[in-house]
């Protein structure tokens, strides 16, 4: 409402408020409160103004023009804008999030760690508001990124599939079934950071399940997954000592079905059993049918 007002009583002081806040963002010399609070300033103008009206002012492209500045808190500055816009504007800034991948996979390869911590809260904050068609659009190009020459691609890449822990639920169903598989193969990298950043995204996938047995379980179907040869059976023991008592959420299922699935396509006769047995003492537990399939 403040917003709508500025804009209808003085054009030219609503544009000049969003540029002297976008000004006081980028400003490398004012602490990172000073322009924090700036950024939550402009969002909220921006907020009033409406997407349609801050792209006329131009702010959004002198912010993707600032993530590529040769600055570090110039950069910084405009992925704490990007987290706070997305936080603001919710799912309508969705189709920004979907542009934005390229700028937040160079963030997460920064040199800078302000940087590196800034691209992975906006991108915590852009993948909450995601919806399914947002996750279909996104998910591919971060799939592809861990089939990249470069390790920074990749580790950037593995710790934004990570980020995507934090989608609502329903859009977690959906892409997690993708994920783990791929990061699971990517834990297995000749380089190390690679494999720091995918277990690291694991990690984060296996903090937001519901589930209390299955965070219990956490680091033994971790091991499973960082080295199925040698860490499947232990899991499997894990989980068959383990009573499930609770509702299985798609999260947990995500951690839960690759070593069963390993066990159930082995030779072994008395794996298969184990698995089975697993999958029956916890298939009434599952929260939705659908995060079977």
């Amino acid at each position: 409402p403040l917003a709508s007002a500025i804009q209808l009583q003085n054009s030219l002081k609503s544009r000049n408020l969003p540029d002297e806040l976008y000004k006081q963002v980028m400003d490398t010399d004012k602490s990172y409160g000073e322009r924090r609070g700036a950024a939550y300033a402009l969002a909220g103008i921006s907020r009033g103004l409406s997407l349609r009206g801050l792209k006329q002012l131009g702010i959004l492209q002198r912010v993707y023009e600032a993530a590529e500045n040769k600055s570090a808190k110039v950069r910084q500055g405009a992925l704490m804008s990007f987290e706070i816009l997305a936080f603001a504007f919710g799912t309508l800034f969705e189709p920004y999030t979907v542009r934005l991948v390229s700028v937040l996979l160079e963030g997460m390869g920064d040199s800078s760690q302000d940087v590196r911590i800034a691209s992975q809260r906006a991108a915590e904050a852009m993948m909450a508001e995601l919806t399914s068609e947002g996750v279909r659009l996104v998910l591919p190009n971060l799939l592809s990124g861990l089939n990249s020459m470069q390790w920074r691609t990749k580790a950037a890449a593995a710790e934004l599939l990570g980020s995507m822990a934090f989608c609502a639920p329903r859009q977690l169903a959906l892409c997690l079934p993708q994920i783990v598989p791929k990061l699971a193969d990517a834990m297995a990298d000749a380089h190390p950071k690679v494999t720091e950043a995918s277990e690291a995204a694991v990690a984060r996938i296996a903090a937001v399940a519901r589930n209390p047995e299955v965070r219990q379980l956490s680091n033994v179907l971790i091991s499973a997954l960082r080295d199925p040869t040698n860490e499947t059976r232990g899991a499997l023991d894990a989980m068959l000592s383990t009573e499930f008592i609770h509702t299985i959420d798609a999260a947990s299922l995500s951690l839960l079905v690759p070593p069963l699935q390993r066990a159930l396509r082995q030779r072994d006769t008395e794996s298969k059993k184990r698995a089975a047995l697993i999958v029956g003492s916890m298939s009434a537990h599952v929260a939705n049918a659908s995060d079977v399939v």
